[in-house]
């Protein structure tokens, strides 16, 4: 498995996928965590190939195994918002944000996607509450204090009018 990840980050597609594969091979099926490790790592590399129906299989795969995996699941979400199903990508990145509230990658991912969310009443005031706590802890994010903006806008105009400023301080600072 370490061996098919180092080819994967080498970018070695062809000898990551004959070790991944060897190593599901030698791997007793009770070895969950690892097994669902691996798999998810013929995900990335289906992913970085372009495949994105295998890469989503092995990811979903992974899932199945072991739910308590992030990158797959994270990935997942990706995959859904690269086929532009916002509808299932929405319901994943809020159980992920659920799950992990501190994540930077998901609010980064999913902040964006917030706004389209609300059109199908899925964000509620605790998503909101977690999304801000983590803009906050990443003070520097541009993206992110405009992304709050954008999501407190209807409700909490002042509250966005700070968001957006603090995005424009931001911006002109660097």
């Amino acid at each position: 498995t370490l061996l098919a990840h180092l080819t994967l980050q080498q970018e070695k597609f062809d000898v990551s996928l004959r070790f991944a594969n060897a190593a599901l091979d030698k791997i007793p099926l009770d070895e969950s965590s690892l097994r669902a490790e691996t798999t998810g790592i013929l995900g990335r590399l289906y992913h970085a190939k372009g495949e994105l129906d295998k890469a989503a299989d092995y990811y979903q795969q992974a899932i199945n195994i072991d739910k308590s995996l992030r990158a797959p699941r994270l990935a997942l979400a990706q995959l859904s918002t690269l086929k532009r199903d916002l509808l299932h990508a929405g319901r994943m990145y809020q159980s992920l944000m659920h799950d992990y509230p501190n994540w930077i990658d998901v609010a980064t991912h999913f902040g964006p996607l917030i706004p389209y969310c609300f059109k199908y009443n899925m964000v509620t005031k605790d998503l909101i509450d977690e999304f801000a706590k983590v803009v906050e802890q990443e003070a520097t994010n541009v993206d992110l204090w405009e992304n709050l903006g954008d999501i407190l806008c209807k409700d909490k105009p002042a509250k966005a009018l700070r968001a957006y400023a603090t995005a424009i301080k931001l911006y002109q600072d660097t």
